[in-house]
């Protein structure tokens, strides 16, 4: 039996098939241009996977890199049980030219257990290289991406290493300590002489007994903190806190995302007696 089709009908195919071709080309240029992308996410699994931390580490970006150690993959491996990793499925790749590009995912390990991931990725030459990861997964990272706040424990032992970086610096006489533990990021726009004096009203704390007891004190408590964690569109989240003590010690400290976690790029410190 043969069917006739109107004009219009065969039109609205003829469409219709010139779409569906069209969405398969441009799907095609899309795994194309991602395909470095997914080889470099997939080698660092892999790599985990036979606990290769060294071959890991070098698939890191020179700024990204510079933020980690061995020992930040070591951990991140083992609280994401990457020892058992089997494969990865990636939902969503995308590429903000020229040199950045985002792969969204899931791990897969042989238990059964999956794990959401971000990878955030930099061209450097002809490859990419890891920028950032992010999971989420509970009892290891509450982000899944970069507009989404740490846990409150992760929150608090966050503001914790940033106050006993800064309090540190105080007990050496400098804030060389604050600037290594510092992103990358603000390392680039500030030196350590900046810091010093930009925060050289806390240096005369070094050689006062009084003070410096009181900043021992501070390393002894928990934040409190003034309102939710604000993260801008550009990724900087800002907490705003402070420790209950007489002064109180009052912070703002502000952090963006850089290789396994949040790195600080500012802060504000208050004592007011």
């Amino acid at each position: 039996m043969t069917i006739k089709l109107s004009p219009p009908v065969k039109w609205v195919l003829v469409a219709f098939g010139s779409l569906s071709g069209l969405f398969i080309i441009v799907f095609s240029i899309v795994i194309q241009l991602t395909s470095g992308m997914t080889k470099t996410a997939d080698k660092f699994l892999d790599e985990l996977k036979v606990n290769n931390t060294e071959a890991a580490l070098e698939l890191f970006s020179a700024q990204a890199k510079n933020s980690l150690s061995r020992e930040n993959i070591q951990r991140f491996s083992k609280k994401n049980s990457l020892n058992n990793y089997d494969s990865v499925s990636w939902s969503n790749r995308s590429i903000s030219y020229p040199d950045r590009g985002e792969l969204t995912g899931t791990i897969n390990l042989k238990s059964g257990k999956k794990i959401p991931v971000v990878f955030n990725l930099n061209k450097d030459g002809s490859s990419w290289k890891i920028y950032s990861i992010k999971q989420d997964r509970p009892g290891i990272h509450n982000q899944s991406s970069s507009t989404e706040t740490p846990s409150e424990t992760n929150l608090i032992d966050l503001v914790n290493e940033t106050t006993d970086a800064f309090i540190n610096s105080i007990s050496l006489g400098g804030f060389q300590n604050l600037y290594d533990y510092s992103s990358r990021t603000w390392q680039k726009q500030t030196t350590v002489k900046d810091l010093d004096k930009a925060l050289s009203p806390f240096l005369k704390f070094t050689s006062d007994p009084k003070a410096i007891n009181y900043l021992n004190l501070v390393t002894s408590q928990m934040p409190v903190f003034k309102k939710e964690p604000e993260i801008t569109s550009n990724g900087t989240m800002t907490i705003n806190g402070s420790y209950s003590l007489n002064p109180p010690f009052e912070f703002t400290y502000k952090y963006i995302y850089e290789g396994l976690g949040w790195k600080l790029i500012g802060v504000n410190v208050s004592i007011k007696s």
